[in-house]
Order: C-alpha cells, then structure tokens, then sequence
C-alpha cells in the first residue's frame, strides 16, 4: 500500500482489518526516509507520514507485521540522506525490509539524473 494512497483511506483500511478472516500484515513501500529524496523522486509523501501511518496500525492491531521497500543509491543520495533511512527503519521497526538498488527506468522523472556507481549503491544496501 503505497503511504500516498493509504493516507487517504488509511481508517477505512484499519476498520476493514478487524476481520478476523483477514491478516494484519500491511506492505508499506517507503523508498527513502530522507524528505530530500522522497521529493526527488516525485512522492507525494514525507518521513513524517509514515511514521504516523505505522504507529496507526501498530496502535489498532499491536501483532501486526509490516513490510517495506528501501531503495538504496538513488542519484544525489548523500551519507545524510541514507542516514535518514537507517533512522526511520528503527523507528517503524519493519519485520521485512526490501533493499533494491536503484536502477534508471524509462520515462521516469530520475532517469535523466547522473547514475551513482554501483559500488556504492553496492555497500549502502548492505
């Protein structure tokens, strides 16, 4: 659930969850935690926002499990900016983080951006 399309519903989806045939397990792809690069990459979201949104779902369902996606090395990501990640990943405490470098796609505003090597998008997602 993609944190700009949860927010808006995020109640609705809370309340539908107290199904018991339904399991608390919520895919959360956050990306980045640093502001800078969420902005880069056209999100329509901050830090701060997920932060609210599993601290939502961890106060209704407190043996929910929650996923993420981290992207390791986007173009102009600096030592601040990863670690700004490393510090939002311990305060959602996700039980599966995604790490995937990053990679230049077609059409996509960051394609025209110059690429990082991939040595260094190599160490940052260990």
């Amino acid at each position: 659930m993609n944190p700009d399309t949860l927010m808006p519903i995020l109640d609705a989806v809370l309340d539908a969850c107290k199904n018991d045939q339904i399991f608390s397990f919520f895919h959360i792809p956050v990306q980045s935690g640093s502001d800078s690069v969420l902005g880069q990459m056209g999100r329509q979201y901050c830090r701060d926002d997920v932060i609210a949104i599993v601290r939502s779902i961890r106060s209704r369902f407190p043996s929910a499990r929650i996923s993420t996606d981290i992207i390791c090395g986007f173009p102009s990501e600096t030592d601040e900016d990863f670690s700004q990640t490393i510090d939002l990943l311990r305060v959602i405490e996700p039980e599966k983080i995604n790490i995937t470098r990053y990679s230049s796609r077609p059409g996509t505003p960051a394609a025209s951006r110059t690429d990082m090597p991939d040595r260094f998008k190599k160490d940052t997602g260990r």
